[in-house]
């Protein structure tokens, strides 16, 4: 069954900007860390102050160090 995203609602924007960072990072995946740089991603979002987090570049890397170190242990 396919999925319908309307990005009115917000979860949908949240999974399309997930979507984008998976590819971004030539993940073939949406994973939890995806989601998690898709919420952080706007900076006036309610996760992002709820969080106190205003950087996402670190997010990213910090995501790509947790994936490069997962996928060594696997």
């Amino acid at each position: 069954m396919a999925v319908r995203v309307n990005p009115q609602f917000g979860m949908g924007q949240v999974y399309l900007d997930a979507n984008a960072e998976a590819v971004r990072r030539g993940d073939r995946r949406v994973g939890t860390d995806h989601v998690v740089l898709a919420l952080l991603a706007d900076r006036d979002s309610v996760t992002a102050r709820a969080l106190g987090w205003t950087w996402t570049p670190r997010a990213r890397r910090w995501s790509g160090w947790i994936a490069r170190r997962w996928r060594r242990s696997g």
